[in-house]
């Protein structure tokens, strides 16, 4: 990866994140941008989009038996680092799982 890849990762992570912040304030903590934004900045562009929307995938399928049980609503604060933490963990442990995915997405990076 080169270093335009990395600050491209960084800064397109970082400013979704800040989009999505200023755009729903208590939808998304702080910390959830900044551990994005130094995840694009390891992983490059893109494949932080990879991890982001398989956090967003395994947020979903996490908090699906707590909304249907009723302990959780709608409005229920769940914790998203650590879904883009166990998200970040598999690319790492397989990165030719995702390498196909990333270049369907990104056929020209």
């Amino acid at each position: 990866m080169n270093p335009s890849q990395a600050l491209a990762g960084y800064v397109g992570a970082g400013a979704f994140f800040a989009v999505v912040a200023l755009l729903y304030p208590k939808g998304i903590g702080g910390g959830d941008g900044v551990m994005a934004a130094g995840l694009g900045a390891w992983l490059g562009w893109s494949h932080v989009w990879i991890v982001i929307l398989m956090a967003f995938g395994l947020g979903a399928l996490a908090s699906l038996p707590m909304l249907l049980a009723g302990r959780w609503n709608r409005k229920s604060l769940i914790a998203f680092g650590p879904y883009l933490a166990v998200s970040a963990f598999f690319l790492w442990l397989f990165p030719g799982a995702f390498d196909s995915l990333a270049n369907w997405f990104f056929p020209t990076l």
